[in-house]
């Protein structure tokens, strides 16, 4: 528990917290939500006391452990991986430090029957100590926290210095998940985290036997891990019990009902006033115009409404493109001795939505660049449509700005015309307000010119968006903008995030980059998980049992399982009914177009053996290159034909055995 009382806190003339009164009481699951600047990150440091507040107070109960996590700025040194994470279990270890020295004591030295009672029973406190608080498995919770987040056994002796400044974020977040102190005060946690540390951490704040508070960009984190938000604004703090979807349109609720709020009272306040006016020289009405002017006086006058107007993005309409945007065949690209990928294949499709998915080092970035054309193949052929036009964002975008640009010069010089008036409203969606457009890009921050390089690329009418990581350094808001701009869009997207709301509303199919090879996946991330949860039953030899997706918990068959058990059972079934669903559409997509490259291989056959083409061997070679290109694809369709058609008979299968089970 931690309470706050009167708390006020001001950088420069304005309090950005202004007697904040609150309580993060036990066993609080809360997110803390704001825009950029409202006093997020200062909250969470008057909390952990590494700020202290000008006026109020900040109680904690004595014996409590707070664990903070900043944003940035963590640095380790002077150990491995293992001692550093040693070091969060101190007490542990002087309580165990404590009892062998009282044993060693207790076998040494000569003392009389009373104090060798008291010693024996100092131990046997300090021996329950050690074991309920997990004194004997240390070295498991090292380990399961430290896989969690993405940590290889082979690194548990590699120094800590050695690690980039992204992985000392991660080595300060599994400190503290295996200190476990009473309240966890978390800046931020996922920013350094790839989708697979990121849904493992958001298992393991389920299961946290303790309070936590959360600043997150996060939209999907927040829904799955909390059970309040806790809104910073204009220096107050406002609670709503629910999850994030909750807070979304509760917020706009209140937002309206305020509005109508002040809006009747200003037009009571005129009526008012205007009869004041009208008869305040009338004595005839000398008491009615008495009584309003005291109604005026005690009317408690409701506060302006805060009115944050909504951005909504639009893309530029991209020209139409082919039906295949972009091939990859026989693809081969290396770094040195390095192989990135051997023979690998891929196909991008007009319209489609594809997020791309791996651990980190897997190849993702290179297979953005590759798409792009910014890294050339090392073998095979990577063929781009005729009329494709491609936008590609990288990690280094903002690189490639103009240092001498302001930042609306950078985002002027890009926009179409009549683009031009809607530019500071977008420039503000992306947290450039103010003075912020007038700033120079070469003293930008890092992040910063990656969102002004990011909000420059959205003016494109490109067909085909490449973007690798785009939603790092934005808040809520930008991607909320981001996300309607997405939705929106006609033309191909591919994307690497690591933000489960964009990975589970935008997507319908997933790429994984793994192992050297490249996998594609019909749906979401949800479906994703669920097909790869299938495949490692599958080849673990337990076709029989019914797969579940690791995103959800465990599946219980009883009629009275719990009400929770019963919600993932349902979203389980719709999970497999909307894949079902996305398979049969697509094998009905494929049969179509090898229908068409059918009949047009037939075509081109007939056409090279009529006697209008003769001799002609230029027309020939022609017909041969056309009917070598339509082979291939007609091959790569076969083999995605005959994958979904397998996907179908194994879903139906557990289908089967599921309904037999559940009969039984």
């Amino acid at each position: 528990m931690i309470k706050l009382t009167e708390v006020t806190v001001s950088f420069g003339a304005d309090p950005i917290l202004d007697r904040v009164s609150w309580m993060l009481t036990d066993q609080d699951r809360a997110g803390l939500v704001g825009e950029n600047g409202s006093g997020k990150s200062t909250l969470l440091k008057v909390m952990a006391r590494e700020t202290t507040p000008e006026r109020g107070e900040v109680e904690v109960p004595r014996g409590q452990v707070v664990g903070y996590l900043p944003q940035q700025d963590v640095a380790h040194k002077g150990a491995t991986l293992e001692q550093e994470m040693r070091k969060a279990l101190v007490s542990i270890q002087e309580l165990e430090a404590e009892y062998k020295t009282l044993e060693q004591k207790i076998s040494t030295e000569k003392m009389g029957e009373a104090e060798q009672t008291r010693l024996l029973h100092r131990m046997t406190e300090l021996m329950d100590q050690f074991r309920h608080r997990g004194g004997y498995e240390q070295d498991a919770r090292i380990g399961k926290v430290l896989k969690g987040l993405g940590f290889s056994e082979s690194e548990w002796k590699k120094s800590v210095e050695e690690f980039s400044g992204g992985w000392q974020m991660r080595i300060a977040l599994a400190k503290l998940l295996i200190m476990e102190p009473h309240v966890l005060l978390l800046d931020e946690p996922t920013n350094h985290l790839d989708l697979e540390a990121r849904n493992w951490l958001e298992e393991y704040l389920r299961e946290y036997p303790y309070s936590f508070l959360i600043v997150s960009h996060d939209r999907y984190f927040l829904d799955v891990t909390i059970k309040k938000i806790v809104e910073v604004e204009a220096g107050k703090l406002t609670a709503y019990h629910g999850s994030y979807s909750y807070y979304f349109e509760e917020k706009q609720k209140r937002v309206e009902a305020h509005e109508r709020a002040y809006e009747k009272q200003q037009e009571e306040i005129e009526r008012t006033k205007a009869f004041i006016a009208k008869y305040k020289a009338d004595k005839k009405r000398a008491g009615q115009t008495r009584d309003r002017v005291k109604r005026l006086g005690r009317m408690e006058l409701i506060e302006t409404p805060r009115y944050t107007k909504p951005i909504r993005f639009k893309f530029p309409e991209p020209p139409r493109g082919p039906h295949d945007m972009l091939t990859l065949k026989d693809l081969v690209a290396r770094y040195g001795d390095y192989t990135v990928f051997d023979g690998e294949g891929l196909m991008l499709c007009r319209g489609e939505k594809v997020a791309m998915v791996g651990p980190n080092g897997a190849g993702k970035s290179t297979m953005m660049q590759i798409l792009s054309g910014k890294k050339p193949v090392d073998g095979g052929t990577r063929k781009v449509g005729d009329t494709v036009k491609i936008a590609y964002f990288g990690q280094d975008a903002g690189d490639d700005l103009n240092p001498e640009d302001t930042v609306y010069e950078a985002m002027m010089k890009a926009a179409p015309f009549d683009m031009i008036p809607s530019l500071r409203g977008l420039l503000g969606a992306f947290l450039f307000s103010g003075e912020d457009i007038e700033k120079k890009v070469k003293v930008l921050s890092g992040g910063e010119k990656s969102r002004l390089a990011l909000a420059k690329l959205l003016l494109k009418p490109a067909n085909l968006l490449l973007l690798d990581e785009p939603t790092n350094h934005l808040d809520l808001r930008a991607k909320e903008v981001l996300m309607n701009a997405f939705r929106d869009f006609t033309g191909t997207l591919v994307f690497v995030a690591h933000d489960r709301y964009f990975m589970e509303d935008l997507p319908d199919r997933i790429i994984e980059v793994n192992n050297h090879k490249i996998t594609s996946y019909l749906g979401d991330y949800t479906d994703y998980l669920y097909a790869k949860d299938g495949e490692a039953r599958f080849a673990a030899g337990n076709a029989a049992s019914p797969a579940a997706p690791a995103a959800f918990a465990q599946k219980v068959e009883k009629a009275d399982q719990p009400k929770d058990d019963r919600m993932r059972q349902r979203e389980e079934d719709k999970a497999r009914s909307r894949l079902a669903s996305k398979r049969k559409k697509r094998l009905e997509e494929l049969e179509i177009l090898i229908e068409q490259a059918e009949s047009s291989l037939k075509k081109i056959e007939e056409e090279m053996f009529s006697p209008a083409v003769g001799t002609n061997y230029a027309k020939i070679m022609e017909l041969t290159i056309a009917k070598k290109d339509l082979q291939q694809k007609l091959e790569a369709l076969y083999q995605e034909w005959d994958k979904i058609q397998v996907e179908i008979e194994q879903a139906e299968a557990l289908a089967t055995h599921r309904l037999i089970k559940k009969d039984r």
